[in-house]
């Protein structure tokens, strides 16, 4: 297959709140041995790239690294068209993948090898942090960490779900919950919590879910959701009225950035 040398990418400029992306052309990267090339067709916009973008972390020594060249993004979904030496028994041009926040990890390390907490890697590599990201046109990233695509999923459906998504399912499945017992997802109207809820669901959890307005309950209810509490009429004196439907709830996954949720859920 031939593929150009130079591809657009949305690359940032400027530093702090006078930050800002541009079309920058820059060279179509060479996949290593071990790395697959991922045309990319879709990326979704996370919070954490806003972050990086406008160094809303910089005084806690956390910054895009040089070698990203700017570029942003860690939920991309497309096609590869070139497979590293190393790795053509696992991918082959054509296939479809999904490039996710953790690019690659040391596979030596305890937090590696306890198979529960490679995200504490220290010698991991992120999109769009410490590696180029998917905000650009083809993204060279490490084949044992790409995300094999199935049919029936579109690139834009799968680009969400490889961030949120399984930060949403990661908490599902940690919750202990068991078919049939009751879980409690706060913010379940929103982002993350609205593919908890799906996920309980297809899961066998049944599902109390809370957050505010008429929306956000048809929305809830509609994806599977048993119950919904509204804590725009429920919440008072740091309460809600709806204790005893709590109560049945066998955990709690948090799916919103208030602290007040995770005051509430301990206690």
């Amino acid at each position: 297959m031939s593929l150009p040398t130079t591809q657009k990418a949305a690359a940032k400029i400027g530093s702090g709140d006078a930050s800002t992306t541009v079309i920058k052309e820059l060279p179509v990267p060479e996949p290593s041995p071990d790395q697959i090339l991922v045309k990319i067709a879709y990326s979704g916009l996370c919070a954490t790239d806003k972050s990086l973008i406008f160094d809303e972390w910089e005084a806690s020594g956390i910054a895009q690294l040089p070698c990203t060249h700017g570029v942003a993004g860690h939920e991309g979904a497309g096609t590869v068209v070139a497979v590293g030496s190393n790795v053509q028994s696992l991918w082959r041009i054509g296939d479809r993948a999904g490039i996710k926040w953790i690019a690659s990890t040391c596979h030596t390390c305890e937090f590696c090898t306890n198979g529960l907490d490679e995200c504490h890697c220290p010698k991991q590599l992120n999109s769009g942090f410490s590696t180029p990201g998917t905000f650009q046109e083809y993204c060279a990233t490490d084949a044992r960490y790409a995300t094999r695509l199935p049919p029936g999923v579109s690139d834009e459906e799968a680009g969400p779900l490889l961030c949120g998504g399984v930060t949403a399912y990661t908490g599902c499945k940690r919750s202990g919950v068991q078919p049939g017992q009751w879980l409690v997802i706060p913010g379940a109207g929103g982002g993350l919590g609205h593919l908890a809820v799906q996920y309980a669901k297809a899961m066998g959890m049944r599902v109390i879910a809370i957050d505010g307005g008429d929306e956000k309950k048809e929305l809830c209810l509609r994806l599977g959701a048993e119950k919904f509490i509204d804590y725009k009429t429920s919440w008072s004196g740091g309460h809600f009225g709806d204790e005893a439907e709590l109560r049945t709830g066998a955990a709690l996954v948090a799916a919103e950035g208030d602290g007040r949720v995770y005051w509430v859920a301990e206690g």
